[in-house]
Parts: C-alpha cells; sequence; structure tokens
C-alpha cells in the first residue's frame, strides 16, 4: 500500500488515494480484495473526508483477471461508496508476482457540469503474489505413471528430498527434525528460501475472527506443499468446521474459543497453531506450529519469539520427558518488500536455524544470500555438519549449491543445482541437477 497525493487547483484541496490487498498471497484457483480508498482534503475546514462518486480503474500490469458481476474481465472499474471506498475482486492465471494500477483520470467528480473544471490524475498500485502450490510432496497429484529418478519426479520434474538430522524417541512425540527440499515451493522456513522443516507447518492466512462459508484456511505442510481447507459450517469458534481438500486426511477445527487452530492427524496426533497474538510484534507468530499431542496426551512445545520483527524458533522441551529441552541459535537476515513505483520499500526481517544444541552435540547449519538486491536477497542454506562436544571435526558434512536461469525464473529465486549429502551412503552423495525453461529438473 502506499499514498498518492494530488495538489488541486484553484484552492479547491487535495485528494490522496490509498489501497492495500488481503490476502496479499493467493493459492491455486484462490481470490484477493483490493480496496482503495479515495479522500479529499478541503482546506477552509483542515480535514480529510472520504470522497464518494469517483470511478477507479483497476488494471492488473501483466496478466491476471478481475470477477465481476457479468465474469471475468481483465480490467473492473468501481465506484467509491460513502466511505470512499472501491473493492475489486482478483484472481492470477500463474505462479508469479503481479503489480495491480488503480488509477482516475478525467474531470473532477465533484464539478463535472463545470466544463471548466480541471482533469485531475491519481494513482497507486500494489503487488500479489500466487504460487499454483502441489497438492502433494512430489508436486502432482499421485496418480498415473510416474516414478521418481534421484529425487526428480519424471512426470513434474519437480526435485524434492528430505534429510533428518535427528529423532530422539520417548514419551510422547518424537522429537525428529527433518528438512526438505522442494524445488517448486516458493516457501521460506528456518533453513532458508526454498527449504522446509517438520516444525515450518503453518497456518499461511490466520485471523481471529469468524468465518463465512466457502472461506479458505491455507496450511503448509512439512514439505512446503499448500494445502485448501474449505469452511463448511460456522458459528462459534468451536462450532467452524472446515473440509479437507481431496486425498489428505487431516481434519481443521478450532480450541480455546479460537486461540488456537487444531489439525489432527489419522492417528489422532494434534498440532496446535497460534491465534492468540494481538500485537506487533508478537502477532507475527499467529500461524506457527506451537505444540503437538499425541492421541495419549503427551506433548512437545515450540517456543516462538518475535521481538526483533521476525519468528524465530528459540527451543522445543518435552514435558512428558522431564522438561528434556533443546536450544537454537538464529541468524537473522534484512531484506526489502516492493510498495509500488517511486516508493521506499518496507524492511523485514527472516530468521534462519545456525545450530541445535543438546547432550553435548551441536548441529550447524550456514547460509548464503545469492542476489545482492535485498527485493530477493533470500538466505540459502548452504552447509550443513555436526559436532560435538570440545571436537573441532566436522561429520555428516552436507554441501548445497544453487543456480538462477532467467529462462524459467519468475521470482528471481535460485534452486539447487549441487547436493553433497553423505548421508545416501558412499558413492551415492554427490548429485548434480538441471532445470530447463519450464522450472522442471533433471538429474545428470
Amino acid at each position: 500500500m502506499y499514498f498518492l497525493f494530488l495538489n488541486r487547483d484553484r484552492g479547491q484541496g487535495y485528494y490522496s488515494l490509498t489501497a492495500y490487498v488481503s490476502p496479499g498471497i493467493i493459492y491455486n484457483s484462490g481470490t484477493c480484495k483490493i480496496t482503495a480508498q479515495v479522500k479529499k482534503y478541503y482546506p477552509e475546514i483542515g480535514e480529510w473526508h472520504p470522497f464518494k462518486g469517483m470511478s477507479l480503474t483497476f488494471q492488473p500490469v501483466d496478466g491476471g483477471y478481475y470477477i465481476t458481476e457479468v465474469g471475468r474481465s481483465n480490467s473492473d472499474f468501481v465506484g467509491t461508496n460513502s466511505s470512499g471506498e472501491a473493492t475489486a475482486t482478483f484472481a492470477a492465471t500463474k505462479t508469479g508476482r503481479y503489480i495491480v494500477d488503480i488509477t482516475y483520470g478525467g474531470r473532477d467528480p465533484s464539478d463535472l457540469n463545470n466544463p471548466n473544471a480541471p482533469n485531475i490524475f491519481v494513482r497507486t498500485s500494489v503487488e500479489v503474489k500466487c504460487f499454483f502450490s502441489p497438492s502433494s510432496i512430489l508436486g502432482i497429484p499421485v496418480r498415473g505413471t510416474q516414478r521418481l529418478v534421484r529425487n526428480v519426479n519424471s512426470l513434474s520434474g519437480n526435485l524434492c528430498f528430505s534429510v533428518e538430522d535427528f529423532n530422539i524417541q520417548g514419551r510422547g512425540p518424537n522429537i525428529r527434525f527433518a528438512r526438505t527440499y522442494n524445488s517448486q515451493s516458493e516457501a521460506v522456513g528456518i533453513f532458508g528460501k526454498g527449504w522446509t522443516s517438520n516444525y515450518d507447518m503453518k497456518i499461511l492466512n490466520p485471523k481471529q475472527t469468524g468465518y463465512s462459508i466457502g472461506d479458505t484456511v491455507y496450511l503448509q505442510d512439512q514439505s512446503g506443499a499448500v494445502h485448501a481447507f474449505r469452511c463448511i459450517a460456522t458459528g462459534t469458534f468451536p462450532n467452524t468446521k472446515f473440509k479437507a481438500p481431496p486425498g489428505v486426511y487431516l481434519w481443521l477445527s478450532f480450541e480455546d474459543n479460537g486461540n488456537y487452530y487444531v489439525l489432527k492427524d489419522k492417528y489422532g496426533t494434534k498440532y496446535y497453531f497460534i491465534n492468540y497474538e494481538t500485537a506487533l510484534p508478537s502477532s507475527l507468530c499467529n500461524g506457527y506450529l506451537k505444540k503437538i499431542r499425541d492421541k495419549n496426551g503427551h506433548e512437545i512445545n515450540l517456543e516462538w519469539s518475535s521481538s526483533n520483527w521476525s519468528p524465530t524458533l528459540n527451543s522445543i522441551s518435552s514435558p512428558s520427558r522431564n522438561n528434556f529441552s533443546i536450544n537454537f541459535t538464529n541468524d537473522r537476515y534484512c531484506l526489502d518488500r516492493w510498495n509500488g513505483p517511486d516508493q521506499a520499500p518496507t524492511t523485514y526481517y527472516i530468521s534462519v536455524v545456525t545450530s541445535i544444541s543438546f547432550e553435548g552435540r551441536t548441529y550447524r547449519y550456514t547460509y548464503e544470500q545469492k542476489d545482492q538486491n535485498r527485493l530477493y536477497a533470500w538466505p540459502y542454506l548452504h552447509e550443513a555438519w555436526v559436532q560435538q562436544a570440545n571436537d573441532t571435526q566436522k561429520y555428516y558434512n552436507s554441501i548445497y549449491n544453487y543456480i538462477q536461469s532467467a529462462n524459467y525464473d519468475l521470482d528471481h529465486m535460485h534452486r539447487l543445482s549441487y547436493a553433497d549429502e553423505p548421508r545416501r551412503g558412499p558413492g551415492d552423495s554427490k548429485l548434480n541437477y538441471e532445470y530447463d525453461e519450464f522450472r522442471q529438473g533433471h538429474q545428470y
């Protein structure tokens, strides 16, 4: 969202045009609402007031369409209401970043009958991102004839593999740390761009108000895939019900009067996601995984903080195991978010795990930023290894390199081109990957 002020002639005042989009990221066939508001400043009283009756044009710069009363349209014209607002419904046609211009050009709406009234022009823009996410870990529905060749799906070309750093068994859910790389996922997890872990499960669009039938909640799973749960029954939070997508055996609901989204799997394990924070920066943690409880009531708890304006995983503990805990250290990367033409970008931060320590053992991770432009300077996991206390030797030392191709890249993303993963076994640890112009990978 950004502001544009127009200086009016003849002492009649100023206009302001602001706009915002909700949600800012849409998935698959989802839509978003773009709302613009016009206000007029009256110098004789020194006040701003909403302006009714200005017909705004909503026009995507590169693709996408609007859902109007008569169907789909490449643009939309909407008049502002008594609150000075005009709203259009936008949908995307493919994965990518869309810029939507909102403009008005013509005679002053408050003086249309005056042939000598000056022409005015106001303009602003919003950004919408769309991801067409895989419906399975392999990037496509699991049907038909397909197979994996060195972690590359032979039908979709999606490179996807998982690495388990450790798995601590005991009473209650295992404290397991597995990270997954998915070449067709745009996710940014606690291991950087393209990587997610089993603790990166999250609700992508949490909210603390009620749901209407047809509303959608998006869940990112541990592989970076996104699943859409649609509201099928409303009421108070405990009575709100959601339907999972076909082939996904998960059940989404609320507990504690809406303070938690709760996801239940077919084994009876429940995953609790934060929905109780109301003030910044704590509210940045809404949607993140807070605890896992098995069918016997045993739990593991995740401790998140956002004091550095970025959700950060600090520790994992297990009350059922005499409060056994694992501690994390993190690093923070600074990026910029695009806010429209001729406007200063907004600074935001991404926190990534640099070490995990418990029982005299430390798992270490290093990162590199592949792009100098802070709009796209995501951290990418480069190296991972294990160290014992008082020992400088690196064990299970893994190396990851990435490549970017302008032919297929929509969002400046780099994709994995080389992996040296000792856990694969002798003679099979080093793999190289290439991608075609459709972002489909193959191994050589």
